[in-house]
């Protein structure tokens, strides 16, 4: 009978990517809010909500909600924008492990 003879390189990469996986996550913050008409305060649905000058985003539900999550710390320019209405920007400050709320109000176009 042949026994088998692991080499431990592989379970010690193994523990390195792991433990970067675990830094990275505790770099990260979430955002959730809703997305209002600035007139009427109704809900605006599925408006793009988005850091700019990147492709982080997500698309608000149908009645203006949405979730970032996931989010590195260091972006802080949030975009607000739908079809017919001027976008918007929002300056955040995120920190590692930060649930933020942001609501944003969109002004209809003229």
């Amino acid at each position: 009978m042949t026994s088998i003879i692991l080499p431990k390189k592989p379970i010690l990469i193994s523990l390195f990517l792991l433990s970067g996986g675990i830094l990275f996550a505790q770099g990260v913050a979430q955002i959730r809010g809703r997305v209002l008409d600035s007139e009427t305060q109704s809900p605006v649905p599925f408006a793009n909500v988005f850091f700019n000058n990147t492709s982080i985003g997500t698309i608000a539900d149908s009645v203006g909600n949405y979730w970032l999550k996931g989010v590195p710390t260091q972006y802080t320019d949030l975009v607000f924008s739908s079809v017919g209405y001027e976008s918007s920007l929002a300056k955040v400050s995120l920190s590692a492990g930060q649930s933020l709320n942001v609501q944003a109000r969109l002004h209809p176009a003229k």
